[in-house]
């Protein structure tokens, strides 16, 4: 029905051809099914005599490590471990190394809006008694509504909102939507 096959097997060491002819009929046999010779696949039924023995694992390297941890050696372990490098590059900030060029044509209202919300204008404004922080946020609602039709049918719909807050000097805090 769904016209896949799932092969188990132990990864050999070298390539196929150095080993006997046994090994060379394998691989002509996996080229077969591979293209969609049915003949090629044998039925199941056919091995029911020959169970899969599981090899003996010949790895030495320990997986787990039991001891007392030693509060210098972990300290040491953690400062020379890549993983905070590694999280830095798929979680890190992109935006506070992006910059804005200089546009072809003025910005218009709605261009300013749009960026204010989108966070790239995040800076204090004004004068004085009049200064103000500017930041723009987005903020995710889920919006459910039942069908009058079938109430067993309940519709949610996820939908951004960009606003724009602003945080004045004496501590009001302004939302523009």
């Amino acid at each position: 029905m769904y016209k896949q096959v799932v092969i188990v097997g132990i990864r050999r060491s070298g390539p196929i051809g150095a080993g006997d002819a046994s090994d060379k009929h394998m691989l002509k046999q996996l080229v077969e099914i591979g293209k969609g010779d049915k003949d090629a696949l044998a039925s199941l039924e056919e091995f029911v005599d020959q169970p899969y023995m599981i090899p003996v694992a010949s790895n030495d390297e320990p997986m787990f490590r039991a001891a007392i941890a030693d509060v210098e050696e972990l300290r040491q372990d953690v400062t020379h471990s890549p993983v905070f490098s590694t999280v830095e590059k798929m979680m890190g900030s992109t935006s506070s190394h992006a910059s804005l060029s200089t546009p072809l044509l003025p910005f218009r209202r709605t261009h300013m809006a749009t960026l204010m919300a989108a966070g790239a204008l995040n800076s204090a404004v004004g004068i004085g008694d009049n200064r103000h922080l500017v930041v723009g946020v987005t903020k995710k609602t889920i919006e459910s509504v039942i069908d009058e039709n079938d109430p067993t049918k309940e519709i949610r719909t996820e939908v951004y909102k960009t606003a724009i807050r602003l945080y004045s000097a004496d501590g009001r805090i302004t939302e523009l939507e």
